[in-house]
């Protein structure tokens, strides 16, 4: 168990980092808070959830843990999708604010460029940019939902989908 919620906070992180990354350019306050949070930035109990209050200049990030040389075990997770633009914009506000981020939204271009991300159980998933592409195809179709059941592994902290169905 102690494995597993260390891998998710792993997750977590790398996602944290890497919209901090994604974001630098057109958020100053956001690169700010990246810089002074690295002292602070160490272990893993630094992180904050996704579903706080805080302000995403305001997150504590840690770095991500490297991979193991183990093989990922498969996971089978149900939750929504969401294109990182959007997620960063509202990461004070996730849980409320995937409830009604439209998928018209998720397919702009603008927001697909971006990359896209697995919001289940609570838990913000990054995915790695073979998922992307499969999100992006998936989404073509008009029967396609953001609610969506993925297979897939963590692996070097993101997940990568091997099925989405809806």
């Amino acid at each position: 168990m102690k494995t597993v919620l260390v891998v998710l906070l792993s997750v977590f992180s790398f996602i944290a980092v890497s919209f901090a990354q994604n974001t630098a350019d057109t958020s100053e306050s956001v690169s700010a808070a990246a810089t002074t949070s690295d002292a602070a930035a160490t272990t893993p109990e630094t992180a904050v959830a996704p579903e706080t209050t805080a302000t995403p200049e305001a997150l504590t990030v840690p770095e991500p843990v490297t991979a193991s040389t183990e093989t990922p075990a498969p996971v089978i997770l149900t939750g929504t999708l969401i294109d990182n633009l959007c997620a960063t914009s509202n990461l004070d506000k996730i849980a409320e604010f995937i409830k009604t981020h439209p998928k018209e939204c998720a397919i702009k271009p603008e927001c697909a460029a971006s990359g896209y991300s697995l919001y289940a159980d609570g838990v913000l998933y990054a995915l790695d940019s073979e998922s992307n592409a499969k999100v992006v195809e998936f989404l073509k179709s008009p029967a396609s939902t953001l609610e969506v059941s993925v297979e897939g592994k963590l692996i070097d902290g993101k997940l990568s989908i091997t099925s989405i169905k809806l």
